[in-house]
């Protein structure tokens, strides 16, 4: 039985790779998202929660963009190994969120989108993720040494 770490971005490639190439992938690979998806919950919803502090709160664009976020954790592969935290809000740009504005429809007109800066805190959302990363981090590391202990142990 071979003893596996995941340290770095280089062992989370080989990780994949090895997924990839096992004789039971598929299960392998739905075990490995169902647990980074499970570390990560918590996490992804506190992120979620603080939206609207980052937002301004007058004509309700910060609830709705509460109401209307969803958020996944992804793992790639290749040069830009990883896992990433994704979130996407229905009908608004959130991506451009970390950047000091907030890509939206004008009064849900999809023809018409502006960027906002005025009243946007972008600080608000990446002071919370960092505030989390530790624990994010180990937790991540946690289901990926399983992972891997299984692929080793099969």
């Amino acid at each position: 039985m071979a003893d596996i770490e995941i340290r770095g971005a280089e062992d989370i490639d080989a990780l994949v790779k090895a997924i990839r190439t096992h004789a039971d992938a598929k299960a392998l690979r739905k075990e490995l998202y169902a647990g980074l998806n499970r570390a990560t919950k918590d996490v992804r919803g506190q992120l979620v929660e603080v939206i609207p502090a980052a937002l301004p709160n007058r004509g309700g664009l910060a609830e709705l963009m509460k109401s209307r976020t969803t958020s996944r954790t992804t793992a790639k592969a290749g040069k830009w190994a990883g896992v990433s935290l994704r979130f996407q809000s229905r009908g608004h740009d959130i991506r451009t969120l970390t950047g000091k504005r907030l890509r939206h429809p004008v009064f849900g007109n999809r023809n018409a989108w502006v960027d906002q800066t005025e009243g946007v805190e972008p600080s608000i959302f990446m002071a919370k993720f960092e505030e989390q990363t530790p624990a994010l981090q180990d937790a991540v590391l946690q289901v990926l040494n399983d992972i891997a202990q299984k692929v080793a142990n099969s």
